[in-house]
């Protein structure tokens, strides 16, 4: 008589075997609480025959079987220790990007390195885009195509939980609701370098004529674990006219081919990544196309993100003849390279002068020399001429910028006598180069600037560069800034040859003069730039600010062509509540800081402006003259008065920021460095007690000297970082691990804790656990707070007014 008893199938563990798991991600990482998110692909590694998600359950099956009593059970293996595990390391990543119309077709391509000292099996991750239409998904190991599908959002949040518990990687919180890839490879030796080759398409949405496109770059626990190289290619071949391109996140270099064709491309090595890579295009039928984004919290003002931009390939016939009058200093300070520099810089500038331009050109010294009355037709005739005047030019005598800057506005006067008509409709530039301060006529800087603002009815632009250390920047900027110019430096490692050239390329061909926004029912306020420049063709004009009503509105953008007035209209719509780009209050309060910074400067220091520079730069991370991007940790803890943490500057004003004491010690420390190096010649103490202050320091006289000085390395360092903080486009954090901003609110990684810069350790707080149902219960209640647990397992923050910290499971 034989015997029927139930037992259970064993799972065998094969030697080199790939093996795929239905109902996972996409991750190639090692089982680490310093793993890499996914959304990148991220590869947990671990022992053999262990998985970072329990088993399901086992199989039950009849077989008969001769034996009447089964064997007892084998225990189960003991889960290995997790810390004797280094995670894996991403040596490579790579990303095409192919966008058709609405349809994006991303290939990934990722080399992960086992850098333990024995095999180790690894678990492959990857979560796909939120509401993705996945049109194909293939993987590729080590050159091998491996057939897998895809795990609905609904079986894969319980995964992804248990992987948050077992794993410790809340990183997999900020993916919960997506459906997720699991892959298992087998073996990886040590020191190995195993691939991970994919690609899946979607479909992306288009509002108001804004498409978005967004491939998540997020680190798990550890910062400062890095990338080791970092590619991204792309094409975008559009079903309309492409408008407006930008990307908010990241340096992306975009290169438009045509009006629907466009290449786009990002390069790093070693970089930690901690945002998102988004890439916004706008499409529109008008020769002038907008685009609006906006960040909005239920029952708070919002923030928008505008960009216009006209048609790339437009009629020529519609690119506005230009006047330029070029003034350069040919004092005695200029002798030597700074002159031969200056010539080639004036050189290339008159040979891109199209036939329907007039210029003139005006050497300064101790006296002016203008080579001709007045503006004059850029004809080969008249090109070839100039170059030998510029020839001629000699560094010698003083420096007359009072008489030089009215001598370019009577010519461009007398032209316009000439020809009235023409010269209303033609922008005016004047290229302003000097080396040094006013020594020959009038040389205070305030009247300096009321004698050009007097004399300038054509309203003329003033486009002002200042070479070396000598310069008054103060006259420099508030003539630019006053007459809807821009002012830049040259420093003297520099090569004003490029500096001039460049610029000059990029305002060869104006589109749209005087532009003016109006933006409906929104009531935007504290927008930046306040004053809209001109617009010329291939350029960008993106304007970032703050709105109370929500709705949607008509924008009005005006502007004038050849003297006539242009109306475009855009119907947008400034939503009630919308948190997708959570990139904009950061960038906005960048640009805010550059606005009051410019104040003070200007018009010097007030409590009401200081204060609000030092609690935007703490809340938002911004180095500023009144604060720096450094953490400091609660000295208050240690039994041992901390040694006092100054960042200073060695002597010479290109020498690197030096940080001592016990301060250079932490990546985020290092990232303060590096913002501080802009603030050449600024130095900085920070306080020694009392708790952790995110960023805010004690100004020191070099700081203080360089708001008030209009010369020298600290303020020429001083007016190029203002400049850069009011035209900033880019929210990267990627070079400050330890800082990371989520929504509204920016944490800094403190003690191993990621902690809101608005606590101030004295609030209220309620403890939860750390995968524990409370914690779960929490993340229930959505909005940020999915992006905000999965900075870390500890962590300290506010929601609906009150403050939580997540803290390290009691078992």
């Amino acid at each position: 008589m034989r015997r029927t008893i139930i037992t259970r199938t064993r799972r065998r563990n094969t030697m080199k075997r790939v093996r795929l798991l239905i109902g996972a991600i996409g991750t190639f990482g090692i089982i680490s609480s310093a793993a890499w998110a996914p959304a990148l692909g991220v590869m947990y590694l671990h022992e053999p025959g262990q998985s970072v998600v329990p088993a399901p359950p086992p199989e039950v099956r009849v077989v008969p079987i001769p034996v009447p009593i089964p064997p007892p059970p084998r225990p189960p293996r003991p889960w290995p220790d997790r810390r004797e595990l280094m995670p894996a390391e991403l040596t490579n990543l790579e990303l095409n990007v192919e966008i058709e119309g609405l349809v994006a077709t991303t290939s990934v391509d990722q080399a992960f390195r086992n850098p333990n000292d024995r095999r180790l099996e690894g678990t492959f991750i990857f979560p796909l885009p939120l509401n993705a239409v996945i049109r194909d998904m293939s993987l590729y190991i080590d050159g091998k195509p491996v057939k897998c599908e895809v795990v609905e959002a609904d079986k894969a949040r319980q995964i992804y939980e248990d992987i948050v518990r077992r794993a410790r990687d809340p990183a997999l919180l900020e993916y919960i609701g997506r459906d997720l890839v699991k892959l298992r490879i087998f073996p990886i030796e040590p020191n190995q370098t195993r691939r991970v080759k994919f690609q899946y398409s979607q479909t992306l949405k288009r509002d108001f004529g804004l498409t978005e496109y967004a491939f998540p770059l997020s680190a798990a626990e550890q910062p400062g674990q890095k990338i080791g190289h970092v590619t991204l290619t792309g094409w975008l071949r559009s079903d309309k006219p492409i408008a407006t391109l930008y990307s908010p996140t990241h340096n992306v270099e975009f290169n438009r081919k045509d009006d629907t064709t466009a290449k786009f491309g990002f390069e790093a090595k070693d970089c930690v990544t901690a945002d998102q890579l988004k890439i916004y295009y706008g499409v529109s039928d008008k020769d002038l196309g907008a685009s609006l984004v906006a960040y909005r919290m239920k029952g708070e003002d919002g923030y928008f993100l505008l960009m216009v931009s006209p048609r790339l390939q437009i009629d020529k016939d519609k690119v506005i003849p230009k006047d330029v009058t070029f003034v350069f200093d040919t004092s005695g300070s200029m002798a030597g390279e700074k002159i031969e520099q200056a010539r080639r810089a004036l050189k290339y500038c008159l040979n891109t002068l199209r036939a329907e331009d007039r210029f003139n050109i005006i050497r300064f010294a101790t006296e002016t020399e203008s080579f001709s009355p007045s503006l004059i037709a850029a004809g080969k005739e008249k090109i070839t001429e100039a170059l030998e005047f510029v020839n001629r030019f000699e560094a010698r005598g003083g420096t007359a910028i009072n008489d030089a800057l009215l001598t370019a506005l009577k010519s461009g006067a007398a032209a316009d006598s000439k020809d009235a008509d023409e010269g209303a409709e033609r922008p005016h530039l004047i290229v302003f180069l000097t080396d040094g301060q006013p020594t020959v006529g009038e040389q205070q800087p305030d009247k300096i600037i009321e004698n050009v603002m007097s004399a300038n009815p054509r309203r003329s632009r003033v486009f002002a560069f200042g070479s070396g250390l000598d310069v008054n920047t103060r006259l420099l900027d508030q003539l630019s800034d006053q007459t809807g110019g821009v002012s830049d430096y040259v420093t003297p490692k520099e090569d004003i040859e490029v500096k001039v050239s460049n610029f000059f390329a990029k305002v060869s061909e104006p589109v749209l003069t005087d532009l003016e926004i109006d933006f409906g029912g929104a009531k935007a306020a504290q927008f930046y730039p306040q004053k809209s420049p001109d617009l010329f063709l291939g350029r960008q004009l993106t304007v970032i600010g703050r709105y109370r009503n929500a709705g949607k509105t008509t924008l009005v953008v005006t502007g004038k062509d050849r003297g006539k007035k242009q109306v475009f209209e855009y119907n947008v719509e400034f939503p009630d509540e919308s948190t997708g780009a959570d990139f904009l209050p950061r960038l906005w309060a960048i640009r805010r800081v550059g606005f009051l910074v410019d104040e003070i400067r200007r018009n010097g220091e007030n409590k009401e402006l200081k204060d609000e520079v030092i609690q935007l730069g703490r809340q938002y991370a911004i180095a500023t003259p009144y604060t720096s991007m450094l953490v400091l940790e609660d000295e208050g803890r240690s039994a041992t008065a901390a040694a006092p943490r100054r960042i200073h500057r060695a002597p010479g004003p290109d020498s690197p920021v030096q940080i001592t004491g016990d301060a250079d010690r932490s990546a985020a420390q290092r990232q303060a460095r590096t913002a501080l190096d802009r603030l050449d010649g600024i130095t900085m103490n920070a306080p020694t007690a009392g708790g952790f202050d995110a960023g805010a320091v004690a100004l020191s006289p070099p700081a203080e000297q360089a708001l008030r000085a209009s010369t020298g390395a600290g303020a020429v360092a001083l007016a190029r970082e203002t400049r850069r903080l009011k035209e900033v486009e880019t929210s990267d954090l990627s070079a400050a691990p330890e800082i990371r901003s989520v929504a509204d609110r920016t944490f800094h990684l403190i003690d191993g804790v990621w902690t809101d810069s608005q606590y101030d350790g004295k609030a209220v707080v309620a403890e939860i656990e750390y995968g524990s149902k409370e914690y779960f219960d929490l993340l229930k209640k959505g909005g940020a707070i999915g992006k905000i647990l999965a900075l870390g397992t500890r962590v300290v923050f506010q929601i609906d007014g009150k403050w939580y910290r997540i803290i390290e499971p009691k078992q």
